[in-house]
C-alpha cells in the first residue's frame, strides 16, 4: 500500500523503514476508544479494576498483564525506558 508520508508528520523514519522492509508484515489494526461510554471493553475493563475513570491521554499509561492475565499492573507517567527497565529488573529477578 501507499502511504502519503507528508501527510502524517508523526509518521517517523523508523516505521518508514520498517514499512518498506521486505518479507515483514505489518499488522494495521482499527482505532479503540480509550475513554467514554463506546471505549473498547479492554479498556473499560482495565479501568474498572484500577478505580479509574478516564485515562488522561497526555500521560503515558501502561498496562503490563502476565500471559495468564492473572496479574495486571498499571504505570502512569513512566517512560518506554522505565517500562523496559521494569520488565528486565523482573526478568532477571524472577527467573
Amino acid at each position: 500500500p501507499e502511504i502519503d508520508y507528508d501527510a502524517d508528520a508523526d509518521f517517523c523514519d523508523h516505521h518508514k523503514k520498517a514499512f518498506n522492509k521486505q518479507g515483514r508484515a505489518i499488522n494495521i489494526m482499527e482505532e479503540a476508544k480509550v475513554n467514554g461510554l463506546d471505549s473498547h471493553p479492554v479498556y473499560k475493563y482495565l479501568k474498572s479494576t484500577f478505580d479509574v475513570d478516564d485515562l488522561d491521554l497526555g500521560i503515558p499509561t501502561v498496562f503490563l498483564i502476565t500471559p495468564d492475565g492473572d496479574q495486571i499492573e498499571v504505570h502512569h507517567g513512566a517512560t518506554a525506558r522505565d517500562i523496559r527497565d521494569y520488565i528486565y529488573l523482573h526478568l532477571e529477578r524472577d527467573l
